[in-house]
């Protein structure tokens, strides 16, 4: 149940002017196949979640905190639109990230997002858009857990499974608290990594670069010793993670009213918002997200290796803090990226 607090939220973004066709990354069939998004909820009338516009945004502390590419795709379309370079002032650092940011570059096919563009007098408004339907190949194990000593309800292998075993792959394992897996849903060009353990403060690019050395690590391990027991599913071993469930929608209010220039000209931000909506549960994962940035000319002036171990049952349960990540196999960066803290996008038991 997602928290009182939240109001529902209508959001309209004007689809015209389109550059691109709509996005075919997910088939409806293989994108409803996972669920369906709750009602939109405003984050500005909850304190549990945040968004990130970039990968080198400083995440704030104890926050279910959510990034995607959206907006920077929205971004880039406005870059192009004005000249093909944007000019920002040095005390904007927000902007100078978002500005310098590459994390979008290869995270989606060309015809797996879309991108609007309005033009009206000195107004330009840019949208961006996509979604993909990840469906696992057969259904998981449903259970329940306590994620911080509160139950929820959650999906994964509770047994012996050469199915599951077979789509799921274990990439480092140190103990119950630190660990990273990776589900293979059905589409094999896909990856939901799946990460407990690691610290949240930073960015999420910095994470990253920590899960991404010790899969590579860990999967360096295996090669030397395929019988390893912490890389393989064995008798009493479990995994078991939350299931989730969100929608959310945010306005980017520390970037309205600031000036950027480009091709001669100054802009004003007049808007800069974001929506995304997440599902992960016993039948798959499924994201969508769009963007909105909308300017207008003004006359303003510019802007150790580990040691001996006992082998034990691994209960790899999604408990504490831990990361999920979306992206494509051997893309660099993820087209949706979470660090989970509380239970507010969570179903209760």
């Amino acid at each position: 149940m997602l928290s009182k607090n939240c109001k529902y939220l209508l959001i309209a973004i004007v689809m015209a002017g389109c550059k691109q066709h709509a996005p075919q990354g997910s088939s409806f069939s293989a994108f409803d196949a996972v669920g369906i998004f709750p009602a939109v909820c405003a984050l500005d009338t909850i304190t549990s979640a945040s968004f990130v516009p970039t990968m080198q945004d400083t995440l704030p502390a104890d926050k279910n905190v959510v990034y995607t590419p959206a907006f920077l795709y929205a971004w880039d379309e406005l870059r192009e639109k004005t000249g093909g370079k944007i000019q920002v002032p040095d005390n904007e650092a927000a902007l100078q990230l978002i500005n310098g940011s590459a994390g979008y570059k290869g995270t989606l096919l060309p015809d797996e997002y879309a991108t609007r563009v309005i033009e009206n007098g000195t107004h330009i408004s840019i949208s961006a858009v996509f979604k993909k339907g990840l469906p696992f190949k057969d259904d998981m194990d449903t259970a329940g857990i306590k994620f911080k000593g509160i139950p929820v309800k959650a999906f994964g292998m509770t047994g012996p499974s050469e199915i599951m075993a077979d789509r799921i792959a274990i990439l480092f394992y140190d103990n119950d608290d630190h660990f990273i897996v990776r589900i293979t849903p059905a589409d094999d060009k896909e990856d939901i990594i799946l990460a407990k353990g690691f610290n949240t403060a930073g960015s999420f690019e910095n994470i990253l670069k920590r899960i991404d050395s010790l899969s590579i690590a860990g999967q360096n391990e295996r090669k030397k010793n395929q019988t390893d027991w912490r890389y393989n599913f064995l008798y009493g071993d479990e995994l078991l993670t939350p299931v989730m469930s969100f929608n959310y929608a945010a306005n980017y209010r520390q970037f309205t009213g600031r000036m950027i220039s480009a091709d001669g000209h100054t802009f004003r931000i007049d808007t800069a918002s974001q929506r995304t909506a997440f599902v992960i549960n016993e039948h798959g994962a499924k994201v969508e997200s769009e963007a909105k940035v909308a300017v207008a000319v003004t006359a303003a002036p510019a802007p150790p290796p580990p040691g001996e171990e006992q082998k034990h049952e691994k209960k790899m349960l999604f408990d504490k803090d831990f990361i999920v990540i979306l992206r494509k196999k051997n893309a660099q960066y993820p087209y949706f990226m979470m660090a989970v803290t509380n239970t507010d996008i969570m179903v209760k038991r």
